[in-house]
């Protein structure tokens, strides 16, 4: 096994945690262009871009804790969803908390308002590869949704006495 090359799974964890990196400088340039119209003084810029690299930076560093980047979860899942919205609340609600206090000239709107697009960014990018995941190629028929059949009915089918049963268990109605 070669430890230069790094597995699929690897790739594809580090690639999440790219994208919700980036989720976070495209959150902070949206929200920013939509509230400010990108007319922001040079030291307010400097703050402004700090908050994405310390976010993204957070971000990995909790996501990885708590499991988001080692595969604790299926991608787009329910439960990923929900670690991702506690993971996203913790690093806003920290970040807000020091940057408010900290940094002077960082602009207050964003602090509340980067969090949501950035994890709307996130939570999109996972809905859109499960979905891809989940795709039914063209042609082919869906999967049954319904349950498999239990084992005693099968082995009663392999023997030949399902159509006894069936009318043993309804002739009590009729």
């Amino acid at each position: 096994m070669n430890r230069i090359v790094p597995s699929d799974a690897r790739v594809r964890r580090a690639s999440v945690a790219i994208w919700d990196m980036a989720a976070w400088f495209l959150a902070t340039l949206a929200l920013t262009g939509a509230r400010y119209d990108f007319i922001l003084q040079s030291v307010q810029w400097r703050a402004t871009l700090m908050y994405p690299i310390a976010a993204g930076v957070l971000m990995v560093v909790v996501g990885y804790g708590v499991g988001l980047y080692r595969g604790h979860f299926k991608v787009g899942s329910f439960y990923e969803a929900f670690q991702l919205a506690t993971t996203v609340l913790a690093v806003s609600l920290l970040l807000a908390v020091s940057f408010l206090l900290w940094v002077p000239n960082f602009p207050r709107g964003l602090a509340l308002s980067v969090p949501a697009g950035a994890l709307l960014l996130m939570a999109t990018a996972r809905w859109l590869v499960r979905a891809s995941r989940d795709r039914v190629p063209a042609g082919a028929s869906a999967p049954s949704r319904g349950r498999p059949p239990r084992p005693a009915l099968a082995r009663e089918r392999q023997m030949g006495r399902v159509g006894r049963l069936t009318q043993r268990r309804y002739a009590a109605l009729g």
